[in-house]
């Protein structure tokens, strides 16, 4: 269909998911992967990589090309919990622009 992008294989991975078994998500989204290119060569495939400040050197090296291609990271970056719901706006900005480089950052290396 055209207006499909893609499909994100998980939302929010559990933290022990991470820490303890990232070996199995990593198995789960190339098996995810798998499966979406049996039926489209063009649709985005989707991972979710929530901790990105605490795992995010795990997925070096995985899901890029040439192997896997059209593969996007998403990450949650969430700047509301705890004493941050109550931040200025002036330092909810510069998180945004600390997350900018961190995302710049990502992006080189992929």
């Amino acid at each position: 269909h055209p207006n499909l992008l893609g499909f994100e294989l998980l939302n929010e991975p559990a933290w022990n998911l991470e820490q303890n078994n990232h070996d199995d998500l990593l198995a789960y989204y190339r098996d995810g992967y798998a499966a979406v290119r049996q039926y489209s060569a063009s649709a985005l495939v989707i991972f979710n990589e929530l901790y990105a400040n605490d795992f995010g050197h795990r997925w070096d090296g995985e899901l890029t090309e040439p192997d896997y291609y059209n593969v996007v990271m998403d990450t949650h970056n969430y700047d509301c919990f705890g004493d941050r719901a109550s931040a200025s706006s002036w330092s909810h900005e510069q998180t945004a622009r600390d997350w900018a480089g961190s995302i710049d950052n990502l992006q080189r290396q992929y």
